[in-house]
């Protein structure tokens, strides 16, 4: 049994008797448990928000050289630190400065080395890619310190099936791992039907939502401040206080929401002629796994793969770039649009993504769905970053060499597509890793997507495959 760091597998929602499963089963000791329910050892929130350092006794202090090679991951951790206090939908909690972020970033080092040591952990297990603070300072320490990973994720284009890895820089490759399944043969893919299943646009709140909801909390908590600037005699200090700054937060946070509408509405045109030679580039919802440093590099900042594919396409071709329909002000400052108006030749649109894709030379992502799309619609691709896809027919990875004639020239036979997909869906595993079974906002049936779910398979299935990835990598 390997002593294993696990991180998620919360609640209902996440299947934490797979973990519970593989410890009866004598595949994994649990050493540490970071989840939000009572079978964890560690509190997910408190880990996340740097609370468990406070309670946590460091016995065993971090050597030089260790921290030497951690130290090169900082501006990744302050990059995606920020996840836990921005959001799409509410109000941010007070942005930290990176000083602030070093703070945390060694706070998050020293816990997780003591941990290692004390516990003698040999494998970290993550339910999800890692992309906020705490869990890229668990996998980078990890793979310093020569401890195994895997990590698991929903491949929700086909329901029912993980993707599985050893390492992020394996993702989209997948040849460490072994072959997690062998009923791949058997899968086929409807070209069109999986358009109708992304669950997660089902519902798109986007900053017209938001401004809606931030309408709400001012109303609200400036009736609740004008209360208690009356009896202010009469209350202490930190709750006046604490009243007085959510509406300073509020009202702030309103403001950029403001700013990115003006700056949206600006630059977009509702339609544009589709007749034109150009280049269909669709913007990720930032921040998101897809443009974490750790899939993405450079590309974090999208802005400079549209600066790029410019820099390599004729002038007389243009590029077509699409905000996400969720996307709100969270990375989206003025210097953004700032950067976005000194392209040459580019258009803001908000037309149907199904028409830019067909009338487009060719599409171009970071490693969005739309490159999934453009393939099943026999539309050439350039990848930026790690996407699923990328050694697909009709992907092509960026560079400043890339051969555009192939890129527009290359023809995708859907023979050689089925083959692709399925040595793909050979390398996943079996089974679900999350869904939102309580979310009241998710309105949607896990029937729906995945008809022959079943509760207790699942747990079998996702349980059998990190088992024989356990296996493999010992």
């Amino acid at each position: 049994m390997k002593n294993t760091f696990v991180i998620g597998f919360s609640e209902e929602c996440s299947f934490p008797e797979t973990i519970e499963k593989l410890s009866k089963d004598g595949i994994i000791n649990i050493s540490e448990w970071v989840t939000t329910n009572k079978r964890g050892t560690i509190d997910l929130f408190d880990f996340y928000h740097g609370k468990t350092f406070a309670t946590h006794k460091i016995t065993h202090h971090i050597p030089s050289d260790l921290y030497e090679k951690i130290s090169q991951f900082l501006f990744e951790f302050c990059y995606i630190n920020s996840r836990s206090s921005i959001s799409h939908t509410h109000i941010n909690k007070v942005h930290s400065d990176i000083h602030s972020d070093v703070q945390e970033f060694n706070k998050f080092i020293y816990l997780i080395y003591d941990i290692f040591i004390s516990k003698k952990i040999e494998l970290v297990l993550f339910q999800e890619i890692p992309h906020d603070g705490a869990e890229i300072a668990l996998y980078r320490l990890a793979k310093i310190m020569g401890i195994k990973t895997i990590i698991i994720a929903n491949f929700t284009h086909f329901w029912g099936r993980i993707f599985a890895f050893y390492s992020l820089e394996d993702f989209g490759q997948f040849t460490e791992i072994p072959d997690l399944s062998d009923d791949a043969d058997a899968v086929s893919v409807d070209y069109d039907d999986f358009k109708k299943k992304m669950y997660y646009m089902k519902h798109v709140a986007n900053h017209n939502a938001k401004l809606a909801v931030l309408r709400r909390v001012i109303s609200k908590i400036r009736k609740r401040y004008l209360a208690k600037l009356i009896f202010s005699p009469l209350i202490s200090q930190k709750k006046f206080n604490k009243t007085e700054f959510a509406l300073a937060a509020a009202i702030i946070q309103r403001q950029k929401t403001l700013e990115y509408e003006k700056n949206y509405q600006e630059i977009t045109e509702e339609r544009v002629d589709l007749t034109k030679k150009y280049v269909y580039f669709a913007l990720h919802l930032d921040p998101e796994i897809p443009t974490t440093p750790a899939l993405a590099g450079i590309y974090s900042d999208q802005l400079i793969a549209v600066e790029r594919l410019r820099n390599i396409l004729p002038n007389d071709i243009a590029i077509y770039v699409k905000e996400n329909p969720k996307q709100t002000d969270i990375l989206r400052s003025d210097g953004f649009f700032d950067r976005l108006k000194k392209i040459k030749n580019l258009k803001a649109v908000n037309q149907n993504t199904y028409e830019l894709i067909n009338n487009s030379c060719f599409v171009a992502t970071i490693a969005g769905t739309v490159g999934w799309e453009a393939i099943t619609a026999e539309k050439n691709v350039i990848v930026f970053g790690k996407a699923w896809y990328q050694t697909f027919p009709g992907a092509f990875k960026f560079s400043e060499n890339l051969d555009l004639n192939e890129v527009m020239n290359h023809k995708i036979e859907r023979s050689e597509l089925q083959k692709a997909v399925k040595k793909i869906l050979h390398k996943s595993g079996i089974g679900m890793v999350y869904f939102p079974f309580s979310n009241p906002n998710f309105k949607t049936d896990i029937k729906e997507i995945y008809p022959n779910y079943d509760r207790q398979k699942n747990i079998n299935d996702l349980a059998l495959s990190i088992k024989k990835l356990i296996e493999y990598q010992a």
